[in-house]
């Protein structure tokens, strides 16, 4: 289970559906800035979800892919020009 320090700060978490051949998981991803200034990532597994992270996560990783779809568009379209 991820753990917060004293003076750690979330900077943002997101949903995240992933499987393969025989298995899935359905994740809310965390990432922590630490009060040292270094940021870590952390996942919450299902069993550890509330809740509310539950009623949200279809939406939250919905918003995530297609986030990642677009950032991942305009990268290799930076990357062709000349």
């Amino acid at each position: 289970m991820l753990q917060l320090d004293d003076g750690d700060y979330i900077v943002t978490a997101w949903a995240e559906s992933c499987s393969g051949p025989g298995w899935a998981n359905q994740l809310v991803n965390v990432l922590v800035l630490g009060r040292n200034g270094k940021l870590r990532m952390g996942a919450l597994q299902p069993h550890e979800q509330t809740a509310d992270m539950q009623s949200v996560f279809r939406y939250s990783a919905m918003a995530a892919e297609d986030m990642r779809r677009a950032v991942s568009a305009k990268l290799k379209e930076a990357h062709a020009r000349p």
